[in-house]
């Protein structure tokens, strides 16, 4: 009988230290804050390559340094907006574009973090057909 209640009192004290534990853990935790800017951007370029939800558009060649600039951007294309052409199958590579974008970018205490998503792709002309040289 003793030992019973001894139990039941350890047990107790048990559940009651780790309750306590618990909630003090809950109330030290901060709340992390977080500012999200967004800003719209678009970028003219040659598309290099399109798949199923991103798109990658050349931008810019620096001959000097032989070095080209490409920028990747993700899209839905539920969402996407396609200007001059009845839809996204027939952009092609090589075809020159506009693509509207917004750049996300999260900044917390832990570092940023910066996302792309294409909202508008403006086909401006097809792809210059290269003559084959012998």
């Amino acid at each position: 009988m003793i030992i019973q209640i001894m139990r039941k009192t350890i047990e107790i004290g048990l559940i009651g230290i780790l309750v306590f534990s618990l909630a003090g853990a809950g109330l030290t935790q901060e709340k992390k804050e977080t500012k999200k800017t967004t800003v719209s951007k678009e970028v003219t370029g040659e598309v290099t390559w399109i798949g199923k939800n991103k798109i990658a558009i050349l931008y810019q060649i620096d001959t000097e340094k032989s070095t080209e600039y490409e920028i990747l951007l993700p899209f839905d294309e539920k969402e996407l907006k396609v200007i001059h052409k009845k839809s996204l199958e027939e952009i092609k590579s090589g075809d020159t574009v506009t693509v509207e974008y917004e750049e996300i970018t999260e900044e917390s205490e832990q570092g940023g973090r910066t996302d792309f998503k294409a909202r508008a792709i403006k086909f401006i002309r097809s792809a210059v057909k290269k003559p084959i040289t012998e």
